[in-house]
C-alpha cells in the first residue's frame, strides 16, 4: 500500500511539472506579405533583451510589410513584458489578437492545456485516487 501511495505522489509531481512548467519561446514567421513573431508562454522582463535583438532584426527586412506580433499563445505577461508590447505598438507593429492589452481578449494557451497522452495518461489512469 505504501509503495502505491509513493507512485502516486511521483506521479502527481511529475503532471504538474509537464502542465505547470511556463517557458517563454518565440518562433518568427517571414512569409512575403507580413512578418509575425509568435511569442508563446510567459513572457517576462528577463526575455525582452532576446525579443527585442530579434525584432530590431525583424524590421531591417521589413520593407512594406507590416510587423505582426501574435501574443495568441503568451499564458502570462508581466508589466515589462506588456511596456515593450506597447513600444512595439506605437513603432507600428500589429498586436494580435488586438484587445491582449486592454483584456478584452484573453491568452489561449491558457485554455489549450492539454491532457496528458501516452504512458503519463495510462499510468494516471491505472493509479487509485484517495
Amino acid at each position: 500500500m505504501r509503495r502505491k501511495n509513493s507512485a502516486r505522489n511521483i506521479t502527481d509531481v511529475n503532471v504538474n511539472a509537464l502542465t505547470s512548467a511556463v517557458i517563454f519561446k518565440y518562433y518568427i514567421h517571414d512569409a512575403i506579405d507580413v512578418c509575425r513573431l509568435q511569442l508563446i508562454g510567459n513572457f517576462t522582463q528577463a526575455n525582452i533583451r532576446d525579443i527585442s535583438g530579434c525584432s530590431r532584426t525583424a524590421k531591417t527586412t521589413l520593407g512594406n510589410r507590416p510587423l505582426i506580433i501574435d501574443a495568441e499563445a503568451l499564458s502570462s505577461t508581466d508589466s515589462a513584458a506588456r511596456e515593450w508590447l506597447v513600444a512595439m505598438i506605437a513603432e507600428g507593429a500589429l498586436l494580435k489578437p488586438e484587445g491582449y492589452l486592454d483584456g478584452r481578449s484573453t491568452p489561449h494557451a491558457e485554455a489549450k492545456v492539454r491532457k496528458p497522452n501516452g504512458w503519463v495518461s495510462r499510468l494516471l489512469s491505472s493509479t487509485p485516487t484517495p
